[in-house]
């Protein structure tokens, strides 16, 4: 009888249990051993790549990929893949087997992110991009202003849906030297390289309200266009801008 009276006056919190897991499952399950792994990697910026791992579970890709290769920007490459790998063993925490095959897809992504070494110096651009050819190979020079609100080359965003407008801005091969939002802007910008087509794919790499460079280089490659993404009301803001500029590679990659 001590038993059924003590169930009973547990059973509020009982009820709700499952509904507060379902809120925040991926973060009760996932953030803790993602920061322990990271940390014990030896990374730099965990609170970034550790959001960019809940967020790619929890659905949104683009963004979370974003800041994944932000993350992985801030660290050598060894280090990043060293990352990568410890993220395969959460199959062996309780809990995690739900969220393990698309932890193995950001496994890949990072294995694959050529990190603070070889990208580009882009605030997210640098994990997706690669050097340019050396000055005394430069092809001609280019570039360019544009903005969603005067462009007559707007897209569907696809998977960028986030960012309600988006525009092609120059095709490949271009070896960016400069990229820089108008920092002016009230709303969130994107910009990257992703396959030349119908509307956007996934990017190969995005960086987000980019503020140059760096004196590094982010490549746009041959089939693959840079593109420019703003989020709400600055689809049509003329202060929503990005200015770009670059070469064309003398080998036409």
């Amino acid at each position: 009888m001590r038993l059924t009276r003590t169930l009973f006056s547990m059973w509020p919190a009982l009820a709700l249990l499952p509904i507060f897991l379902g809120c925040g499952g991926v973060e009760i399950i996932l953030k803790s051993p993602v920061e322990s792994q990271c940390g014990s990697a030896g990374l730099k910026g965990c609170p970034e790549l550790t959001s960019g791992v809940l967020i790619y579970v929890e659905g949104d890709e683009v963004k979370g990929k974003a800041k994944l290769l932000k993350g992985a920007a801030e660290n050598a490459p060894a280090n990043v893949r060293k990352f990568a790998a410890a993220l395969k063993d959460l199959n062996k925490i309780p809990g995690t087997g739900a969220y393990m095959k698309t932890i193995l897809k950001i496994a890949d992504i990072l294995a694959s992110a050529p990190g603070a070494e070889a990208g580009p110096g882009a605030p997210v651009a640098r994990g997706g991009g690669r050097p340019g050819a050396p000055d005394d190979a430069t092809g001609p020079r280019e570039n360019g202003v544009v903005s969603p609100a005067t462009s007559r080359s707007r897209v569907s965003c696809g998977p960028m849906a986030a960012y309600g407008s988006c525009m092609w801005v120059v095709a490949g091969p271009m070896v960016l030297t400069e990229l820089s939002v108008d920092p002016t802007c009230p709303a969130e910008m994107a910009a990257g390289a992703v396959r030349f087509s119908g509307a956007l794919e996934l990017p190969r790499w995005v960086a987000v309200n980019p503020h140059g460079l760096g004196g590094q280089r982010s490549m746009v490659r041959r089939g693959e266009s840079l593109f420019l993404g703003v989020a709400g009301p600055g689809a049509n803001d003329p202060r929503c801008s990005l200015t770009w500029s670059g070469f064309r590679p003398d080998d036409g990659r």
